[in-house]
């Protein structure tokens, strides 16, 4: 496989879709003093000059102790991100002070958060009219390098029998199930990666297959051998499945101990970890559908991926708006900006 450069920096990102997203973030929090505390975290490796905002002869400046900053210096980048950090504490400072019923209600509509909360909104405007890269300022350095840097792709083979499915992110899709995910990951401005390599340790499964059929007196020969590039599994006739077209099983790789997928869409969250989401669509096929159980399976038996990292969707889902939008509000966004 080939490194591809991931393209999303090309395409820019919408203000009012990180509007909208912190909103929905914002109201779906459950533990307002951690968000602050990551916010506060995220400050104190941030530089203590201040950030000037100027609008004259129709556009946008920025200035830090009287001095003009060019829009593509790094200094302007750390500055405005240290402004937006600090906006952004303020807004759930206040909230986290809300009255319980009113925090249930409307909490960015109620005094004096919605003073606040317009402020960070106007301030997010405001970078991108001056020609900021926003997500270069909103997400974390780590999360901005990761959106931005090379991996490693599933191959796509275009099939010539249709019109290509594109993303906004800029990559050609397989399903319009999965065209619909990535638009409303878009539309709410949750940075991704499409079919990025996962290569997920299996050792200890492995290992424990390998203990079972010693008991069980079906170790005859040495459990696995590689032909074609494949890994062939010496199992007995009821894991034989292992050995199936399309098994994940055949990726293994003894020398690593680890197994490849591709996830759907790959997110990193605010601390660091990755969150996949796995759409199951052709689930009429046998095959499709037995290999995808495979997948979710073991990425949920292994100990680097526990069940709430992996999101799994299907078809009635994939195919409505409001759905969708309440998995990336529930399950997505408080992790990926707190």
């Amino acid at each position: 496989m080939s490194q591809i450069k991931h393209t999303n920096s090309i395409n820019m990102m919408d203000p009012d879709a990180a509007v909208r997203s912190l909103q929905l973030a914002i109201l779906s929090t459950r533990d307002y003093s951690s968000a602050c505390s990551g916010i506060r975290n995220r400050l104190r490796r941030l530089p203590k000059e201040p950030l000037h905002i100027d609008r004259q002869h129709g556009g946008v400046f920025f200035y830090t102790n009287g001095k003009y900053l060019r829009k593509k210096s790094d200094q302007l980048y750390s500055l405005a991100r240290k402004r937006y950090c600090e906006s952004l504490l303020h807004v759930l400072t206040l909230v986290s002070a809300l009255p319980a019923a009113t925090a249930q209600r409307d909490p960015l509509h109620s005094e004096p958060c919605a003073p606040a909360f317009a402020e960070l909104d106007k301030l997010i405007h405001d970078f991108a009219e001056g020609n900021l890269q926003l997500e270069r300022i909103l997400f974390t350095k780590q999360q901005y390098a990761w959106y931005v840097g090379q991996y490693q792709k599933k191959a796509f083979y275009e099939s010539q029998d249709r019109q290509p499915l594109l993303i906004p992110q800029g990559d050609q899709v397989r399903s319009k199930s999965e065209q619909n995910i990535g638009i409303a990951l878009w539309d709410l401005f949750v940075p991704c990666h499409y079919e990025e390599l996962l290569q997920i340790n299996v050792q200890r499964l492995v290992g424990a297959l390998q203990s079972d059929l010693r008991e069980r007196g079906q170790l005859s020969r040495p459990l696995l051998y590689y032909q074609g590039g494949s890994c062939y599994w010496n199992v007995p006739e009821e894991l034989q499945w292992m050995n199936a077209t399309g098994s994940i099983w055949r990726t293994y790789d003894s020398r690593t101990g680890c197994i490849r997928i591709y996830p759907d869409y790959t997110i990193m969250l605010a601390d660091n970890h990755l969150l996949f989401w796995e759409h199951e669509g052709l689930l009429d096929s046998f095959l499709y559908r037995a290999n995808a159980t495979e997948r979710v399976c073991v990425m949920q038996l292994s100990d680097g991926i526990p069940r709430e990292k992996v999101i799994e969707t299907f078809e009635a889902e994939a195919n409505d708006r409001e759905s969708l939008e309440r998995i990336i509000q529930e399950r997505i966004l408080p992790r990926l900006w707190f």
